[in-house]
């Protein structure tokens, strides 16, 4: 599409009428609202550009993303003529071009001190339709096999309108797209179709997007029929911000951290941010499900904070209205709900800071290419605070925490590495000064790796091999050095952190048994910062088993079972050796897996979809799902078979 055909296709009268215009109060002089309420348009890009006088850079004054229901809200405009411009998303064009006279194509939009527009509708009219050529020659016949069905909201059993459905197959090695959009009630068909297998994906705005989890067989000149896929409404949030004084606050910050489990411990990842508008509202949307924690903190204010500073300022009230996220309420959301009036009074809390310097441990010079973290280490979720550089003199000043335990996080990027430092402070009734990090501390270890016996296949020898060691609490990088001919490796830029370790790269059939020292066995694959160790050993077996079988999924409780493409996920049964890990592998499309290289012990093992957005690490998922979950104890150097049924994503 071409920036002209964008201007030409947006239209900003609502249907003739031109925009009303009401006055607002007085007291907010230079707050001006531009507001849309037409057919939802998820994510589209609305600038307001300026044209009297018109910007020489052609650049947009403000812009702002509709919501999920096609809503947006401008404010904060000076009086004065503006354009306003549309772009749907995904959509690479600019909307604005050098030497193009935009006012051919829009009306502009005058507004002035005290003024309110509203009304004012972006109508979108549908792409031109695209019609892919099969390059056959005029004399043979055009294959007449179709797909059809119907896209139906989960919630509503109502059909989707405008909803995107591509049609997937491999054709000679390469994958064949077909694309189109639903109509009025859902549905789609798929016409001139060679025998093959398709997959079939589906996405709309505001819905979670969905793969069917069978492939779709289609014989020559086959009409399928019935296809039909139903979609959920991703959940929303909404509510309010108010400030210390009880009246609402514009710009706000609100995030939700969606819970999760990664390595067998709770973590909390930010999932969505927003900003309060004028009237100190804000909207989350197209969350995936799940439980979240909601905080909201006060606007940071522009280039007021020098380098090397972290301000709080008067840190981050969680809802309703605890301090930490260990006390906070958590916010479950399930597909097509809506969670409204969740509002957040800010608070004014009793803050500290932590200062000192970061000196660069390679050069004993200041660190001026270092970044600053804290992690509060009082919070079960691991909520990193925030990040910034430090100052030129190494310097740096973290404001605005409040009391408790932090690791304070000194990370240097130098050649490609990311070498970190860290220190645990405590906070009690004071401020902490004096705080030396020396970035890149270099931990040297050397080891080997140790076969219990040939691989298999003697030409597995010459496969390269890999040491990899990933800090345990997941806050910084992944270091990897490679194994020498030898069996010898050497790693000398290790942080003083807690690693997990792992080998990269064993022919098939390995696996590691176990990390030695000394003569002894380690507990697990990890090392301490606080433990001295001589030279490891780790030891790789090759006596490890294998689990092949195929998932099915029911339909009905009537319907015969059919193959299904999914995830298989192999999970430690508990007080199972620390050694063994999850394993993963995607089924084949007629619903057959096969896992190698296992290391012998008690599993098990669950199919989810392809595009799940169950938790599976999180032990309560795993055990509301137990009944489609398949115990499985694999022996040393032996196969087992089991068929798996496909877990359903409605258990919530």
């Amino acid at each position: 599409m071409t920036v002209a055909e964008i201007f030409k296709r947006v239209n900003l009268s609502p249907c003739g009428p031109k925009p009303w215009l009401t006055s607002i109060p007085e007291d907010e002089p230079g707050i001006y609202v531009v507001s849309l309420a037409g057919k939802p348009e998820l994510g589209c890009d609305i600038s307001a550009n300026y044209l009297e006088p018109l910007d020489p850079s052609g650049s947009p004054l403000t812009s702002v993303l509709t919501d999920d229901t096609g809503g947006y809200r401008v404010f904060g405009l000076a009086a004065g003529r503006y354009l306003l411009l549309g772009r749907r998303p995904r959509q690479d064009a600019s909307p604005l071009c050098s030497g193009c006279t935009v006012q051919r194509w829009a009306d502009p939009i005058e507004i002035g001190a005290g003024t309110e527009v509203s009304s004012i509708d972006l109508r979108f009219e549908p792409e031109p339709a695209q019609h892919t050529t099969t390059g056959a020659s005029p004399l043979e016949e055009e294959p007449r096999g179709s797909i059809s069905g119907l896209v139906i909201s989960a919630q509503s059993d109502t059909g989707i309108k405008s909803a995107t459905v591509r049609l997937t197959s491999l054709r000679q090695g390469k994958l064949l797209t077909l694309s189109t959009t639903t109509l009025s009630g859902g549905v789609f068909k798929f016409d001139h179709l060679e025998a093959g297998s398709y997959g079939l994906f589906v996405q709309k705005a505001g819905y979670e997007p969905k793969s069917l989890p069978r492939q779709i067989p289609l014989i020559e000149n086959q009409s399928r029929t019935g296809v039909d896929v139903r979609l959920n409404r991703a959940p929303t949030i909404s509510g309010g911000v108010s400030g210390l004084d009880g009246n609402p606050v514009a710009g706000a910050e609100v995030s939700v951290y969606r819970l999760l489990w990664r390595n067998a411990r709770p973590v909390a990842v930010k999932s969505a941010t927003a900003r309060t508008d004028d009237r100190g509202v804000y909207r989350l949307a197209e969350l995936p499900v799940g439980g979240y924690l909601l905080a909201a903190s006060l606007p940071a204010l522009a280039n007021t904070t020098p380098q090397g500073n972290l301000d709080f300022g008067t840190g981050r009230v969680f809802y309703p209205s605890a301090r930490s996220p260990s006390q906070a309420q958590t916010l479950n959301v399930s597909y097509g709900q809506e969670l409204t009036e969740i509002n957040v009074s800010l608070f004014a809390q009793e803050t500290f800071s932590v200062s000192g310097v970061v000196t660069d441990a390679e050069t004993g010079e200041a660190c001026v290419s270092c970044a600053i973290r804290a992690v509060n280490l009082d919070e079960s979720y691991n909520l990193v605070q925030a990040q910034a550089d430090v100052a030129r003199g190494g310097s740096f000043n973290v404001r605005g925490l409040v009391a408790g335990s932090y690791r304070i996080v000194a990370e240097k990027n130098s050649d490609g590495r990311r070498l970190l430092s860290s220190q645990i402070v405590v906070i009690a009734d004071r401020d902490l000064k004096g705080i030396h990090l020396r970035a890149g501390v270099p931990h040297a270890l050397a080891g080997r790796v140790v076969l219990e016996s040939p691989p298999p296949d003697p030409k597995a020898h010459k496969v390269e091999l890999h040491v990899q060691f990933s800090i345990a609490d997941g806050i910084g990088p992944v270091e990897s050095v490679p194994v020498e001919s030898d069996g010898s490796f050497a790693v000398s830029n290790l942080s003083n952190e807690t690693y997990r370790l792992r080998i990269e790269g064993l022919p098939e059939g390995g696996y590691l048994r176990a990390v030695q020292s000394a003569g002894r066995e380690l507990p697990g694959p990890v090392i301490s910062e606080d433990a001295s160790l001589p030279t490891l050993e780790l030891i790789v077996s090759f006596k490890s088993a294998n689990l092949a079988g195929q998932v099915k999924a029911t339909k009905e409780a009537s319907a015969e079972r059919t193959p299904a493409t999914a995830e298989v996920i192999l999970v430690p049964r508990d007080n199972e050796s620390p050694y063994l890990t999850s394993v993963h592998a995607r089924t084949h499309p007629d619903g057959a897996f096969k896992l190698t290289s296992v290391p012998p012990g008690s599993y098990t093992a669950f199919a989810f979809s392809g595009d799940s957005k169950l938790d599976w690490e999180d032990p309560k998922v795993r055990q509301r799902l137990q009944s489609y979950g398949r115990n499985v104890t694999l022996e040393a150097g032996k196969s087992e078979v089991v068929e798996l049924p496909l877990a359903p994503e409605d258990q919530d």
